[in-house]
């Protein structure tokens, strides 16, 4: 730490806090304005009417870097934002790829998010020129705040308060809703995989297969050594639940696999082959809302029967879900 730093941490406290909630707000439009760098941009009448209609509207103008790495980024960050919206504030979001690659996890989720959210770079320059206006109104989420949200779900599924709180009613869907046409596309997956709605519950079994598939070979060569560690992780096995899946079996509950790219294939007592017969983007979500509960390992995949709201049971949980919270360290 330099002399100014300690400066500045001395002076923090005595600096009024609408005077830093400004300074915040001017450095996060110049680094959007940095990050993006518009071409120049001329607005029509049009254009300065509808800014004009939201400045009037809106007491806040939140700034959403919507993590594209991953599914879990993704969707915590989106669920985290169907948990805390505020009404009086306006939402624009931005997508954060890895370097090397701007691959979408999930399409559908991602269609879902753009419908309820604004999608700023459909748009760049005008939304730039907006933020520009009111600057003051301006405010950014990252997933930081996601993440820890997740976290502290994780940790607190059954009791307390915040905790995840479930829908009783499987036919609910929670933050997901399907138009006509999608319930029908939905409602011909699930005929497919000869279950019914609320009578199955989702499997998921994390092995390497994923990892190494999303994650490209220029990706792996760099960090060889975490590489090494999640294929020794993410070592579950799906024929471990094949007593879990006889027992739902004798209840009357169907079982389905999830998961976008697995390793082991091949037919499976008491379990329905989802991930390897009718897979896709739409029916990871389709599948999911419509399940009884969630059973398998915490992996970005539990994003889906979170935004359903559906029960879930955890398998091969690492003791860094287990307590405590997660909270952000004081600057």
């Amino acid at each position: 730490m330099n002399a100014w730093d300690i400066v500045k941490g001395f002076l923090k406290p005595f600096i009024p806090a609408k005077a830093l909630r400004l300074k915040r707000s001017v450095g996060i439009v110049r680094s959007l304005y940095k990050k993006f760098d518009p071409a120049d941009y001329v607005s029509t009448q049009e254009d300065m009417n509808r800014m004009a209609l939201i400045r009037r509207t809106y007491k806040k103008i939140a700034v959403l870097q919507m993590s594209c790495r991953n599914i879990g980024g993704m969707g915590l960050m989106y669920q985290w934002l169907c948990e805390h919206r505020a009404s009086d504030t306006l939402y624009l979001f931005y997508r954060e790829h890895f370097d090397h690659s701007k691959k979408i996890p999930n399409a559908f989720l991602e269609e879902i998010i753009c419908r309820d959210l604004v999608d700023m770079e459909e748009n760049l320059p005008f939304w730039l020129r907006v933020l520009k206006m009111c600057f003051w109104k301006v405010e950014s989420l990252d997933f930081g705040d996601a993440y820890r949200s997740g976290i502290d779900i994780s940790r607190q599924f059954y009791a307390g308060k915040g905790a995840y709180r479930y829908d009783t009613d499987s036919r609910q869907t929670g933050h997901f809703s399907f138009t006509e046409q999608e319930i029908r596309e939905g409602d011909i997956i699930l005929e497919k995989l000869k279950i019914e709605s609320g009578g199955y519950v989702c499997l998921f079994a994390r092995d390497a297969a994923y990892y190494n598939q999303f994650y490209d070979d220029q990706f792996l060569d760099k960090a060889k050594w975490a590489n090494e560690l999640m294929v020794r992780y993410c070592d579950s096995d799906i024929e471990s639940f094949q007593s879990a899946a006889a027992y739902l079996h004798s209840s009357g509950m169907r079982c389905v696999r999830m998961g976008e790219a697995v390793s082991s294939r091949g037919t499976l007592a008491h379990i329905v082959d989802y991930t390897n017969e009718r897979r896709s983007a739409f029916g990871d979500v389709y599948v999911f809302s419509h399940a009884k509960f969630f059973l398998g390992d915490p992996s970005g995949i539990f994003v889906f029967p979170l935004l359903a709201k559906k029960p879930m049971a955890f398998t091969n949980v690492s003791s860094f879900f287990l307590q405590g919270t997660h909270r952000r360290k004081a600057r």
